[in-house]
């Protein structure tokens, strides 16, 4: 009789435990979907030509107009001052900034999201504040795949701390939920031991923003460190299709490089905004992670997060929040319960004490949404 109530016991709890994952399967794509929504309809109803939030965010213009730019004339694009190029350009929708500076994105991934919102424009297919929508909507997708991506397997702690920041990304204009999308898929690929996949994902987010090469030192350190198994990866490229895919993303990588060596070159980088007090807090993470590494040499992840860090205290132009993009597509690298607490440390505090952006700060964020959906909600 003990056994037999044992056994129902056991029944109950399995058949509990089944319909909790059933539901956690089912809940977390639900509210993604109506995470999507309820921001997708306020950003369709825009007029703005800037971000749809606030209008003043103008990032994706110069993407826009610079990707036009490099496809036509690359070496006067990459090399001469945006001013200079404007004032002799013809084209009807010119939306120039940082004229000062050349154009200083020109990977194939970045040049194929932007260019063709620019000729559409230009063409009159679409009006600026619609090419704005769409792009904004696709922006909204990555961030919401990324977030289904994490939150589907073990990293969804790491979707809870990445949602505002995601969001906010998207609803302003920022592309880095692009490169931080494919940073996120090489590090996981890495953790299967698809060594090949992973290089193929750094190098789509390399191309997509040239700020991802400093993930390049550690990863040649893992490549080196794996060297038996990534030539074994590469032996087993018999397929006409994977060799021409290989020698497609080698091509890719190669123009990337050497655009970033040439605007590198001629690019006049603007006065640094990280306060002493910023740098400061980033040199001790930067210290930090420097002796777990000496300690764990065996860790993926502290190489990725020491040089995140180091590229913000040396790089000397305008630090805003989205450089810390390889910062946060490092988290699968994480294998230890140490190494996600402080990823989670770093990727939260840091970029709230750092850059200001805390969830607090997403309040505005909502706020446009209610009052889209409020002036609809009565025929405005």
């Amino acid at each position: 009789m003990v056994d037999s109530a044992l056994n129902s016991a056991d029944r109950f709890i399995s058949a509990g435990s089944v319909r909790w994952d059933l539901i956690r399967r089912l809940a977390f794509p639900a509210a993604l979907f109506v995470s999507f929504a309820f921001f997708a309809v306020p950003v369709l109803r825009s007029k703005q030509v800037g971000d749809p939030v606030k209008g003043n965010w103008t990032d994706h213009l110069r993407y826009r107009y610079c990707s036009s730019l490099v496809i036509s004339d690359p070496w006067r694009a990459m090399t001469t001052p945006l001013g200079f190029l404007a004032a002799q350009d013809t084209q009807k929708y010119k939306r120039p900034t940082w004229l000062a500076e050349p154009c200083h994105q020109a990977g194939v991934v970045h040049l194929a999201i932007h260019a063709p919102f620019q000729w559409l424009v230009e063409r009159e297919v679409l009006a600026e504040h619609t090419a704005t929508n769409i792009y904004v909507l696709l922006l909204l997708v990555v961030a919401h795949l990324t977030l289904y991506i994490l939150g589907r397997g073990s990293l969804w702690w790491a979707a809870l701390i990445l949602y505002p920041i995601l969001l906010r990304n998207a609803l302003y204009g920022i592309q880095e939920n692009i490169p931080i999308l494919f940073g996120l898929l090489c590090a996981m690929a890495w953790g299967r031991g698809r060594l090949l996949l992973a290089l193929a994902f750094w190098v789509l987010a390399f191309s997509a923003y040239t700020r991802w090469i400093i993930w390049l030192p550690p990863l040649l350190y893992l490549c080196w460190r794996e060297r038996a198994r990534l030539y074994e990866s590469v032996q087993e490229l018999r397929s006409p299709g994977a060799r021409v895919c290989a020698v497609v993303l080698v091509l890719v990588f190669g123009w990337s490089l050497l655009s970033t060596i040439i605007v590198g070159l001629h690019r006049i980088a603007p006065p640094g905004t990280l306060s002493p007090m910023a740098r400061g807090l980033i040199w001790i993470f930067v210290a930090l992670w420097g002796v777990y590494w000496l300690i764990d040499r065996k860790s993926a992840l502290a190489p990725f997060m020491l040089v995140s860090g180091l590229f913000l205290v040396v790089y000397k132009g305008l630090a805003m929040h989205w450089y810390f993009g390889p910062l946060w597509g490092a988290a699968p690298f994480g294998r230890s319960k140490f190494e996600v607490g402080g990823w989670a440390v770093a990727a939260g505090l840091m970029t709230d004490l750092v850059m200001n952006v805390s969830v607090l700060e997403v309040r505005s964020l909502f706020d446009f949404a209610f009052k889209s959906w409020s002036a609809l909600g009565h025929g405005g």
